[in-house]
């Protein structure tokens, strides 16, 4: 299910907060795409409030951006007050919303809620939905969304997407590699990725 590109874009654009959340138990994908994706944000100078449920596993604890995560929900809850509807939730690398934990069902009574994913199953559990099963990781897709912004990315999102990327294609060895997937990693690799 995908919901117009341009309201994609223009949610994005115009929303000055956005909280990120992605699935329990996350893989490099999930961290990747959310730290990535916080990169980009801010800076296009948005707010961003990443959250978890848990502590970033210790495998990917050298990813830059693990010291945004909050692991409270009162605190994620705080920062959608304060935004005072101006505020735009995301679920990254998700396929259904109880993949979201103990409190998806409160991020999703949120609106607007987005969801940008890759895995086949996925109906579309968002008001805004780009889910495209395809694609070989999320962070595929927001190196894809960054390029449409027209936002330049730091060596720590490249980073960020570049190990999204290695570990959804099990180091390019999965049928969803593509050609595009190896050229954004050399796209990657040029702006600084530091893979682990």
């Amino acid at each position: 299910m995908m919901t117009d590109g341009k309201d994609i874009l223009n949610l994005i654009r115009h929303t000055k907060q956005v909280v990120l959340v992605t699935h329990i138990k996350p893989d490099g994908d999930a961290l990747g795409s959310l730290f990535g994706l916080a990169d980009v944000l801010q800076a296009m100078d948005k707010k961003v409030f990443c959250f978890l449920e848990e502590e970033v596993p210790q495998l990917y604890r050298f990813l830059p951006g693990r010291q945004q995560v909050e692991t409270s929900f009162a605190a994620a809850d705080g920062f959608i007050r304060a935004a005072d509807g101006d505020v735009l939730t995301i679920a990254l690398d998700c396929g259904d919303v109880k993949r979201l934990g103990k409190y998806g069902s409160q991020f999703r009574a949120r609106h607007p809620f987005m969801v940008i994913d890759h895995h086949r199953g996925n109906n579309g559990f968002g008001d805004v939905n780009w889910i495209e099963p395809h694609r070989s990781s999320t962070g595929e897709m927001i190196f894809d969304l960054a390029e449409t912004l027209d936002v330049k990315l730091s060596e720590a999102a490249a980073t960020c997407l570049y190990t999204a990327i290695v570990t959804d294609t099990g180091s390019f060895r999965y049928a969803s590699t593509s050609s595009h997937t190896y050229r954004i990693a050399a796209r990657l690799v040029e702006c600084g990725a530091q893979p682990g």
